[in-house]
């Protein structure tokens, strides 16, 4: 299993190399039912540029050589708004069950808040 340690390491690093508005952690980690064989279930809210498959494969190349299973999604502020609140999709899963990691500060776009 991951431990909080290597989730706090998974949030920096994406972070740090996407600079998104958000990262929710969502699934059996957020909920605290994980076992020795979940993965690691995050949203990447970011104005990144490509196709939904190339922005999540972009994140996860952050990862080579992984000890552990991961699965991102990554959305646009725009997609958030248009989808977040939409029964049934990733998006509205995470927002309304997962937990947010991080999240930049809107009243200073260059300070960024980790939680």
């Amino acid at each position: 299993m991951i431990d909080e340690n290597k989730i706090k390491e998974i949030k920096e690093k994406i972070a740090n190399a996407v600079l998104p508005d958000k990262i929710i952690l969502f699934g059996s980690y957020a909920l605290g039912t994980q076992t020795i064989d979940s993965d690691i279930d995050l949203v990447v809210i970011a104005n990144e540029k490509g196709s939904q498959h190339q922005k999540n494969i972009k994140v996860k190349r952050l990862f080579p050589g992984r000890d552990f299973s991961l699965d991102v999604f990554v959305f646009t502020s725009d997609e958030e708004k248009k989808y977040g609140m939409i029964r049934g999709t990733i998006l509205n899963t995470a927002i309304t069950t997962g937990k947010v990691l991080y999240e930049r500060s809107q009243s200073c776009p260059t300070i960024l808040l980790s939680k």
